[in-house]
């Protein structure tokens, strides 16, 4: 057992850094918090919000609370529940490799700030180190082998420390759940900002993804945060407000590399922002009687220099996360394994821009951040696995993915509410100010949806929507205005949908994974629609194999799963050590059945039995074999 790296391990294992946990780590959770710490205290918001609310007192402070801990206790009852994802222990092992010796070649495809987050209790703890897979060479994606031998080394105790990786991660929900309200209640008042609180915290969606080690809530959660500072400082633009957007832009990208696309976004949005004052401007001097209508408005407009200032500070974050690693490397010394970058095959090393004029450019990012953007090239352009959708596996994927996937996974009771949102807004026409700030909040979403919908080489994950879901959340809170208003029709409308989603929610919990709406009948018909890590992604194998050992086929299983590793520990045996003569018992992953029976004959279907269908989607099944194949007459 250790605690940390130590000078022969990194030499025995060809880490050439000296340890770097204690300080980096340090440095990025002292950086968490005083950007909460600024966050909240330059918020300030006025004491008549837009929507007609007051400012918080402390009963809706207690209420706000209660609902955290209730998210909190769902996130942390669920992860003790769920067996490691597929991607989980390759994520722990890369976030111990970045703090024990301050390397982040592991899992460079995102940035390493959740990693890290998670990794630190376990390295309080102790655990087994096996550094053998790691390399360094841009084509090999050495986490996976990094996180099989942390399974192989750890065996039992890696199920326990995955779990206390989890509950490390919760406070990124809490996060998002928090702000997400504040920006509901300050765009819409304080019915609208429970509304939006109640939504994120029983999306079982978020739920779901929000008890792993995973970047996807994080990023979900800080680009809330980053969309909400960047507002309040388009609002009313001090230094204070600049170093929050600025501050959060970074967190942003450290979470994941999702909210890249804000670099673009923010300049545009910050133009669009300039004329749509001009004009109410323009608008107020012809009717030179009439005051502005939100006393809250400041006159004064963000300028580009603050504008600079907020990417510059999100850029030096990002430094920051990475601990300035290699930091300035020249455009033309970088080996990029792309076709967009390195001119040549995928999978190839190359550099499209050497012995150009830009090759000595120096790049303001740390190396393996801009190498794991060439990664993620790489996988968009030859991904090397089939995708599903509706029953249909193919070797590219679908644009309109991510729009169905959200329609059949996310509550009925939310379409509910947009359906009510929609009604009322064509109804009742939306002030200039309030276009103007949904300007702000919903573009980002857009443009992820629209972003990732074009990427089509493989569409097998529809987390990757949710950080524009937990934006969609926010704006869906204006329902709660209509409760304010005091209208028994809308309050009525609005409620019932409310207790429809939490009802459905609830239903499914703790097996929130596998969730889908009544629109599609639900789990049992998810198999469907959707697989991968949107069905079973490995978190029910410890419920299958109780159920295996306690039917008496333990001795005779075989796994065709993304971790037999992992299986063969929570099974305590080697597997298939006396399998009967003819007959194969098999535990299949959602995806490998499904795959697998999209491939077979009509004969082949035959000879195979379906013994249980789990609530995660795995399958136990018994083939028989032919005679020739089990040597009997």
């Amino acid at each position: 057992m250790v605690r940390d790296g130590s000078s022969a391990a990194t030499t025995r294992h060809g880490f050439g850094y000296s340890d770097a946990s204690d300080s980096h780590c340090s440095t990025i959770s002292s950086l968490e918090y005083s950007v909460a710490l600024m966050i909240t205290r330059s918020m300030q918001p006025p004491n008549q919000l837009q929507g007609g609310a007051t400012k918080p007192g402390r009963l809706p402070g207690r209420i706000v609370l209660a609902m955290l801990l209730v998210q909190a206790g769902l996130l942390g009852y669920s992860a003790a529940q769920h067996s490691p994802t597929t991607l989980e222990p390759a994520l722990l092992a890369s976030g111990l490799s970045h703090l024990t010796y301050g390397r982040f070649e592991a899992y460079r495809v995102n940035p390493p700030l959740t990693r890290m987050i998670a990794a630190a209790p376990v390295l309080a703890v102790g655990y087994t180190p096996n550094w053998s897979g790691f390399d360094v060479d841009p084509r090999v994606r050495s986490e996976f082998t990094l996180g099989e031998g942390f399974l192989t080394s750890n065996q039992k105790r890696s199920v326990s420390l995955i779990v206390l990786a989890r509950w490390a991660c919760i406070p990124f929900s809490l996060l998002g759940a928090y702000f997400a309200y504040r920006w509901a209640t300050e765009l819409y008042g304080m019915a609208s900002g429970f509304v939006t609180l109640t939504l994120y915290v029983f999306e079982p969606n978020l739920l779901a993804h929000g008890e792993l080690i995973t970047s996807d809530i994080a990023c979900t959660s800080f680009g809330i945060v980053a969309g909400y500072t960047f507002w309040l400082w388009l609002k009313k633009p001090t230094w204070q407000r600049s170093i929050c957007a600025g501050a959060a832009l970074g967190l942003a990208q450290l979470a994941k590399m999702s909210w890249l696309i804000l670099f673009v976004l923010w300049p545009l949005l910050w133009l669009a922002w300039r004329m749509l004052l001009s004009r109410r401007e323009l608008h107020r001097k012809s009717h030179s009687g009439q005051q502005p209508s939100d006393s809250g408005q400041v006159n004064s407009r963000p300028s580009a220099t603050n504008l600079a200032g907020i990417v510059l500070l999100g850029i030096y974050t990002i430094n920051i996360g990475y601990g300035f690693d290699e930091t300035g490397t020249s455009l033309g010394d970088f080996e990029f394994v792309s076709h967009s970058l390195n001119g040549q095959t995928s999978g190839i090393p190359g550099n499209r821009f050497r012995d150009t004029f830009v090759s000595s450019v120096p790049i303001p990012l740390p190396k393996q951040y801009v190498l794991g953007i060439d990664t993620q090239r790489r996988d968009f352009e030859d991904f090397g696995h089939k995708s599903y959708l509706r029953g249909e596996w193919r070797n590219h994927g679908w644009w309109y993915y991510y729009v169905y996937g959200l329609c059949v996974k996310v509550p009925c009771g939310v379409w509910s509410i947009l359906g009510i949102v929609a009604v009322f807004r064509l109804t009742k026409q939306p002030s200039l100010n309030q276009l103007q700030d949904e300007l702000i909040l919903m573009a980002p979403a857009l443009a992820m949806v629209i972003l990732v919908s074009s990427q089509t080489e493989f569409t097998i994950h529809l987390r990757y929507v949710f950080p524009a879901l937990g934006l969609f959340i926010v704006f869906l809170g204006q329902a709660g205005a209509y409760i304010a208003m005091q209208s028994r029709l809308w309050s009525a409308l609005v409620l019932a949908s409310l207790v429809w989603f939490i009802m459905s929610s609830m239903n499914a919990y703790p097996n929130q994974y596998a969730y889908f709406n009544e629109i599609v009948g639900g789990a049992t018909n998810g198999r469907n629609h959707l697989l991968n890590s949107s069905l079973d992604w490995g978190q029910g194998l410890q419920e299958a194999i109780t159920w295996i050992r306690d039917s008496g086929y333990a001795e005779s299983v075989e796994f065709s799963v993304p971790s037999p590793t992992m299986a063969i520990i929570l099974l305590d045996r080697s597997p298939n050590s006396s399998a009967r003569i003819g007959e194969r018992t098999v535990l299949y992953s959602a995806d490998s059945y499904s795959l697998r029976q999209s491939t077979l004959t009509g004969e082949e279907k035959s000879r195979e039995t379906v013994i249980k269908r789990f609530q995660s989607g795995m399958v136990l099944a018994v083939e028989q074999a032919v005679a020739e194949e089990s040597g009997l007459p």
